[in-house]
Formats: C-alpha cells, structure tokens, sequence
C-alpha cells in the first residue's frame, strides 16, 4: 500500500492521511477543513486534493453524503486514492484525476453545495 518515502498520517477517529516529503499538509488545511465542513447530507467538491487530507478530515467523524476530489499531478492523486481505499471510503469519495481550467463538461453543474480550494504556497 505505501511506496517508499510515505507514510500514514493520522488524523484522528479511525482515518490516515498517505502522505510524503513531497505530498503533505499543514495547519491552513486542517483550519481549512474544520472552517468548511459539510454536513452530512451535503455533496462537496475539493479543487486541488493534493494528498487527500481535507475530504478525509471531513470523513472522521460525519461524513458528508459523497466527496469528490480533483487532483492534477497524478502521483498525489495516487496517494489520495490509495488513502480512500485504506479507510473503507470508497462509497463516499470519488477521486479525480484532472486539469482545474479543463472540468467543464467532466463535473455537472451545480452538483456541489461545497467547493474548496487550498492552494498551495509555493514560489
């Protein structure tokens, strides 16, 4: 299941993270994912998944009805797949691997009453 340099990160009530030097996260998304939480009879959508931690932030405890994650580098949108399938949520979660500016027509409109975006704070 973990490719060398990852590991399991634990984010509290049962659910891990796969994360790696390259594919982690930090204060901002969990404040992020604690600011923004759906409820549990919401659709939500995360723009830029990177590992996954935010959707599997919301999973811990009351899980919104189904998540949807869009992640462009395709090796973090392993990860994020890989972290779904080792918590048992792939009834709840859909990951995606795709371009932000290329969604028209992959996403239906107007099927989300949550979207986030944690951009990354890189130079």
């Amino acid at each position: 299941m973990l490719l060398p340099g990852e590991h399991f990160e634990p984010l509290g009530g049962g659910i891990s993270v796969i994360v790696s030097q390259y594919h982690r996260f930090g204060t901002d998304t969990v404040l992020l994912a604690d600011f923004a939480s759906p409820r549990k009879t919401e659709r939500a959508a995360e723009l830029g998944a990177g590992c996954g931690a935010i959707f599997l932030l919301w999973c811990r405890e009351q899980a919104p009805a189904h998540c949807t994650a869009v992640e462009l580098q395709a090796d973090a949108c392993d990860m994020a797949r890989r972290s779904v399938e080792y918590n048992h949520l792939q009834d709840r979660v859909s990951v995606l691997h795709a371009d932000l500016r290329r969604l028209k027509g992959v996403l239906p409109a107007a099927a989300f009453d949550l979207v986030v975006c944690n951009p990354p704070y890189k130079k």
